[in-house]
């Protein structure tokens, strides 16, 4: 008995953790939008000046599965817009051209603290970026992103999600694209954003 009773002690402090993850355990579904903002693409070096996306929002669908202290996820999303020349003294908006991107990518989370009845976790995971520029070469660009999300329930099975990633891609843009006289860089890319996400 006394045995039993020294058990329960010990493992009480950490009954509320193991019941909080159980009950946030399963499977969920996540709509959000970002701002999402660009740096390099490809150079110009005869005008220093950076050919690259310009900044805009994306829209993104995640489902994600819990479970073990992790949460795994796939999202998918498409961010429209076009093409900026970035120079000194000048910034040129191509609005002629429309050049899309849609992304596809794994994350893994995990919790790193709980402020309130939130929950602020650190993601990471890779993507795939498909670039659809108007009138020419579809491209597909690899990389990985990396961020912070905090949740905050908003009653029953639904939660805020404020989100910001930062991710590093090859070029946006194809080899049979370059103009003589451009060259392709990485391309990163930082998003702020925010959604919903329900229990399923």
């Amino acid at each position: 008995m006394r045995r039993t009773l020294l058990l329960l002690l010990v493992a009480l402090p950490g009954l509320p953790a193991v019941l909080t993850a159980q009950q946030s355990a399963g499977w969920s579904l996540g709509l959000g939008g970002a701002f999402t903002t660009f740096k390099g693409g490809s150079n110009i070096p005869a005008i220093d000046a950076e050919n690259r996306p310009h900044d805009r929002m994306s829209y993104d669908v995640t489902l994600s599965r819990r479970g073990g202290g992790w949460e795994f996820s796939l999202e998918a999303g498409v961010a429209p817009g076009h093409l900026r020349v970035d120079g000194a003294p000048l910034t040129l908006d191509d609005r002629t051209t429309a050049v899309d991107r849609f992304r596809v990518g794994l994350l893994a989370a995990r919790p790193i603290a709980r402020p309130g009845s939130g929950e602020l976790l650190v993601l990471a995971g890779p993507v795939l970026d498909g670039w659809s520029p108007e009138g020419g070469e579809h491209h597909a660009a690899v990389g990985g992103q990396a961020g912070l999300a905090l949740r905050i329930p908003l009653g029953g099975r639904l939660s805020l999600e404020n989100r910001s990633l930062a991710a590093l891609t090859g070029s946006p843009f194809a080899a049979a694209d370059m103009p003589v006289g451009q060259e392709r860089k990485a391309l990163w890319s930082y998003a702020i954003g925010a959604g919903v996400r329900i229990k399923l």
